[in-house]
């Protein structure tokens, strides 16, 4: 994080409730080493060795070119994309282009190079909506599949997130996920043997469902 300083960072972290954890680490300009620019021989041995998720706040902050040059953006781009190569997962905060005086705000500042260069691209937006906040990840770009919008509420009361359209299950889920519910963490026998279901197709139901509506331990 070359963006926010530390009290910002620690007053989301109270927001949420996030805890010290062993697998993050948050690496901002307060630390006695700054983070350094894209390119930096740090970033690529963490992606051979590590394999993680960097998250890069803000694209602008992590180098020194213009970013309405696409020969200089094409570069800093590529620097990113060589950790991806080097088995590490890459997600760039940008900003959004400045509002016009005709036609709609750019989804992002900046040469067409930055979002050419990325795999799937999203456009924030916040609603404040008294009692909880909308946020809305409109997807503008995808090689993969459609591009799909995906929508969050903030809860301001209870400090969390949550998708704002539930998974739609069928009975069969509906039932394995209730017995879940009052077991906690268990065995997929266990779990298989409450619901009155074999264990192989308890254990498909959860496969399909693992990351999205629980995580496995």
């Amino acid at each position: 994080d070359r963006e926010n300083p530390l009290v910002i960072v620690q007053q989301r972290a109270l927001t949420f409730g996030l805890e010290k954890c062993d697998k993050l680490w948050y690496w901002g300009l307060w630390n006695d080493t700054e983070p350094p620019p894209i390119g930096h021989e740090v970033y690529a041995r963490l992606a051979k060795e590590v394999k993680p998720i960097f998250i890069f706040d803000s694209l602008i902050r992590f180098h020194s070119g213009d970013e309405n040059d696409a020969k200089e953006m094409s570069k800093a781009m590529n620097a990113f994309r060589s950790l991806c190569a080097l088995g590490a997962t890459v997600i760039i905060l940008h900003h959004k282009g400045k509002p016009k005086f005709e036609g709609p705000t750019p989804m992002f500042r900046g040469s067409s190079e930055i979002v050419g260069a990325v795999d799937i691209a999203f456009s924030l937006v916040k609603k404040d909506k008294g009692g909880h906040v909308e946020l809305n990840l409109d997807g503008f770009k995808n090689r993969f599949q459609e591009e799909k919008s995906i929508k969050f509420i903030f809860d301001k009361t209870l400090n969390t997130i949550i998708p704002a359209e539930m998974p739609v299950l069928n009975k069969d889920e509906e039932c394995i996920f209730n017995k879940l519910k009052i077991l906690g963490p268990s065995r997929i026998g266990n779990i298989a043997i409450i619901a009155g279901f074999n264990e192989q197709k308890t254990r498909t139901i959860l496969k399909t469902w693992e990351n999205v509506l629980f995580r496995s331990t």
